[in-house]
């Protein structure tokens, strides 16, 4: 005959579950470094296999095949494939310069469109490129010129700084430029522990290509900022972003826009507090740019001053939305790079940044909530061994999927006499995919057909990725094979078996 257990059995059960929980959460939710909630987990594995097809690297910039270049972005028209369109800084004649190449046959050619080089004293950088549902191409960049106080240049923490539009109707013949927006920073924080102080930093752009009420908007995201136009570019409004006590910098990711014209910005929020973790935060607006509503802060659950405000670069966190009539319309996508703190630092020495990782995380309801990060670099759970990885960038075609790419030093030896030391030699690009909204993702594979030799350091600060309107993806990156930096490209198509 079967006995039901004794009260106290049944109690004792009851208590022996609750201490299991209770020592889950615990271990869960509180780290010996003293910062909450869980660490990320590795992205599932997808049990499908696909198809991915790798074109032949295709060299972008030989036009200038001398001028050493870095910081790519690229864009594609989102309603003729054909048409690419690639930015780069490079460096000529000693001055700094900005360069766009323009491609009409699938990236198989490029062809320069856009050439315009610094005057003395003046710096250009921070390229942004986007096309409009017309089929124009709109760019922007950063200018930063010193002042001059009793006729002698100021020191770099002054400079003054701009954001520089342009328009071309087809992508090559004429440049028109648009109206130089240039503004103080809101509110800006008084203790910010910056090495530099503009007024403006690293716009980003996105059209509205919906069929709503304010297609063809133009969007420009900055720090602290975001300016809008109604009319091609021809004028602009200008609306500050909130900003919180708590945090002393932003660095912006780009925005994207849904498919009923709702605007999603995202800005990487960093404090010099142990205890208050850095994230991405999220902002929306469904009035064209008009105003601004704070969404969800997004954890990155590592607190790690190398990408706070010691000497090294903070690459921008990324967007992406898929906006056609797949399974996952409008599921807004976020990757960005996140610091481990080494493990084992030796009691009494300052923690010590490890390897870098790449992090992603999407909202299934327009960017009001977000799933719990997860590690898409693949790195093993080793804060002391684990390869580096940066700058990602990311993109989501037709079909729904999802494509990320960055810069990978898996397998290379460890540099000595790196500038800083966590940016050593050599490196190459990988991409990652997934097929069902970046719930699994299948293995990693590289996309350059040589490895990089230089420094992400020498290559700083932003790689690009894009989907064109056949679905293909198109990474850009910057390669050293010729014995200067270039920008290189590939194709990629993802077929499922």
């Amino acid at each position: 005959m079967h006995r039901f257990p004794g009260k106290w059995t049944c109690r004792s059960a009851v208590l022996a579950s609750v201490l299991i929980v209770c020592t889950y959460l615990v271990f869960r939710l509180w780290r010996p470094d003293g910062q909450e909630g869980p660490p990320p987990l590795h992205a599932p594995v997808a049990l499908s296999t696909l198809k991915t097809v790798i074109g032949p690297n295709v060299h972008v910039s030989a036009a200038n095949a001398s001028e050493p270049h870095r910081e790519t972005v690229i864009a594609a028209d989102p309603s003729q494939a054909r048409r690419l369109l690639a930015f780069a800084m490079y460096e000529g004649s000693g001055k700094s310069a900005i360069a766009g190449y323009f491609s009409e046959d699938h990236g198989k050619s490029w062809k320069v469109s856009f050439d315009r080089q610094a005057e003395p004293g003046q710096l250009l950088c921070d390229p942004s490129a986007a096309f409009g549902p017309d089929g124009a191409c709109y760019f922007v960049c950063l200018q930063l010129k010193s002042e001059v106080e009793n006729g002698e240049e100021a020191q770099a923490g002054t400079k003054k700084s701009s954001m520089l539009f342009f328009r071309c109707s087809d992508g090559l013949t004429k440049w028109e430029p648009l109206p130089t927006v240039q503004h103080d920073n809101p509110n800006p924080p008084k203790d910010r522990a910056m090495p530099w102080q503009v007024r403006a930093d690293r716009p980003w752009l996105a059209v509205d290509n919906t069929s709503g009420e304010y297609r063809g908007r133009l969007y420009c995201a900055s720090w602290l900022w975001l300016d809008t136009s109604a009319d091609q570019g021809h004028t602009f409004a200008n609306l500050p972003q909130p900003v919180r006590k708590e945090y002393k910098d932003y660095a912006p990711a780009n925005p994207v826009v849904l498919s009923n014209g709702t605007l999603v910005l995202a800005r990487r929020m960093l404090s010099d507090r142990q205890h208050n973790l850095p994230g991405i935060g999220i902002l929306m607006s469904d009035d064209g740019g008009q105003t601004l509503c704070e969404g969800p802060l997004i954890g990155t659950n590592h607190y790690d001053q190398r990408l706070m405000f010691g000497s090294s670069f903070r690459f921008m966190p990324q967007l992406a939305v898929e906006t056609s009539a797949s399974e996952y319309r409008d599921r807004v996508y976020a990757v960005w790079e996140d610091g481990q703190l080494q493990a084992n630092t030796p009691a009494g020495q300052p923690e010590r940044p490890g390897p870098g990782r790449i992090l992603f995380a999407y909202s299934k309801d327009n960017g009001k909530s977000w799933i719990d990060p997860m590690i898409l670099s693949e790195q093993p759970d080793d804060g002391n061994n684990g390869y580096s990885t940066y700058m990602p960038a990311i993109a989501v075609n037709k079909a729904g999927h999802v494509a990320v790419t960055w810069y990978d030093r898996r397998g290379l030896p460890t540099a000595t006499g790196s500038r800083p030391p966590f940016y050593p030699s050599g490196c190459n690009v990988r991409m990652r995919v997934s097929l069902d909204g970046g719930e699994t993702w299948q293995p990693s594979v590289q996309v350059n057909e040589k490895s990089i030799q230089a420094s992400v350091w020498d290559l700083r600060d932003t790689a690009g990725l894009a989907a064109d309107a056949a679905g293909i993806f198109h990474p850009v990156w910057t390669d050293d094979r010729t014995g200067t930096r270039q920008v290189w490209t590939t194709t990629v198509r993802v077929e499922e078996r």
